[in-house]
């Protein structure tokens, strides 16, 4: 199953709508993907990682792409 949280107006509760739904499908013992597009990165905060650190992300996979 993909399940896909979308609102193009920010404060509506994406990031913590997604991140509960990705927590608990992984609880029950889904496989589970949460990919944080948001700038501000709150997902990622989130899940306790510092989207500060200096990682590849998914910007830098988006310009190595186009």
């Amino acid at each position: 199953m993909i399940v896909v949280v979308f609102n193009q107006k920010g404060g509506v509760g994406k990031s913590t709508i997604s991140t509960n739904l990705a927590a608990q499908s992984a609880k029950v013992g889904h496989k589970t993907l949460l990919v944080d597009l948001d700038a501000q990165g709150n997902s990622t905060h989130y899940v306790g990682f510092d989207a500060n650190e200096k990682c590849l992300t998914v910007a830098d996979m988006f310009k190595q792409t186009c």
